[in-house]
């Protein structure tokens, strides 16, 4: 079947960032049931032509931009059942589109000598990305500020260690403890129970350094990633703001940063309670649960959209700017200040490393929003292209 020739304008629009709405929905279908041969062709076919014209006189780029295609049709194709679900083809479409978006962007910024004003601000100011820092503090007062060359403790019997095996403190005459990480931090722990939880930036847990009884329990406020050791006799239990959630051995995360707060299981079972209103539900893989101080509700959910911060990256399919700002804040220890005139209605595909300077990350979301940003110290200020 020979491809539309609309298509090809339509996608080529969009990679100039000039595509409607409405002409984005009209690409979104074409990927949704055309067949993989088409798709292939349509990559392929683009790309070479972008290859050609963009980066004639530079090699080094072109085989950057080959490897991206490449990576792209082994996500696509790779696979070894025939039929792909549309959801999952409408997703790497439009990861293909924002890859191909940026590289552009990229390579003609590289190639570029005249820079508007802010864009020369970001490339003046810069700011790294967040890292392993936290810090213990125990029921004995002692405060300990965790190495940011480590990314791991461990609650031994008698000695909180580093994932290397280095000696943090003893915990004789401690009873509880409190993992605290900052702004532009995250660190692991693994508990007594051999539980282990990641927890995102500005987020604390407190625990026992001893699970005694009939239960294990612990506090989270923030964001933690959770692989519950699996014991029947002891039910494991996070407590939040708004939340019990109860489990025997399972992986989930919970959000808890604001009043709505959310768990979403990966595997396993939980029992999730509003303490509040009593309200319960329990959970399966691929559901998600948001708990206020007076509702809680159930939704299936795609997990490759949640809890992207363990995968290294952030956003999601279907994220507002503001959502993708607060991920942003919260990990560069920045504030942001956004212009009035700018609307937060529009939502994408975007997936970006937490590896990156904030410049590079800021790049990607102008160009996915139509925003531009400048830098001036710890502050943000968004303005309309």
């Amino acid at each position: 079947m020979e491809i539309p020739k609309d298509i090809h304008e339509v996608y080529d629009r969009f990679l100039k960032n000039q595509c409607t709405v409405d002409e984005l929905q009209e690409l979104f279908r074409y990927f949704g049931t055309s067949s993989e041969t088409e798709l292939l062709e349509l990559i392929k076919s683009r790309s070479a032509e972008l290859m050609s014209n963009e980066l004639a006189d530079d090699p080094e780029r072109i085989e950057t931009l080959g490897t991206i295609q490449s990576k792209i049709e082994k996500r696509l194709f790779g696979r070894k059942r025939k039929v792909i679900p549309f959801k999952y083809i409408v997703s790497v479409a439009a990861a293909i589109l924002l890859t191909m978006v940026i590289s552009l962007f990229l390579i003609r910024y590289k190639r570029t000598p005249v820079i508007n004003e802010i864009n020369t601000h970001i490339v003046q100011e810069d700011i790294l990305p967040g890292g392993n820092k936290a810090t213990l503090i125990l029921s004995n007062g002692k405060t300990i500020n965790l190495d940011e060359q480590k990314q791991e403790i461990i609650i031994g019997d008698s000695s909180l260690n580093y994932g290397d095996g280095t000696t943090l403190a003893t915990t004789v005459n401690v009873e509880t403890a409190i993992l605290k990480t900052p702004r532009a931090g995250q660190y692991d722990i693994v508990l007594p129970d051999g539980t282990k939880v990641s927890l995102n930036a500005e987020s604390s847990l407190e625990y026992p350094v001893k699970f005694t009884g009939s239960e294990r329990r612990v506090k989270l406020n923030g964001e933690g990633y959770f692989e519950v050791a699996h014991d029947k006799s002891k039910p494991f239990h996070v407590e939040t703001k708004n939340q019990d959630v109860q489990v025997l051995g399972t992986v989930f995360n919970i959000q808890s940063y604001t009043e709505k707060e959310a768990t979403t299981l990966f595997s396993g079972k939980v029992h999730v309670e509003n303490t509040t209103t009593k309200k319960s539900a329990t959970l399966t893989p691929g559901q998600n649960a948001v708990a206020t101080s007076t509702s809680l509700n159930v939704q299936n959910i795609d997990l490759h959209d949640f809890a992207m911060w363990k995968k290294g990256r952030f956003g999601g399919s279907s994220k507002s700017l503001i959502e993708v700002l607060t991920e942003i804040e919260r990990w560069y220890d920045i504030d942001i200040k956004m212009n009035k005139n700018i609307s937060n209605s529009e939502r994408a595909y975007i997936s970006i490393s937490r590896k990156e300077n904030l410049s590079v990350v800021l790049d990607g979301i102008g160009q996915t929003y139509g925003v531009n940003f400048q830098i001036k110290g710890k502050e943000v200020i968004i303005q309309p292209k």
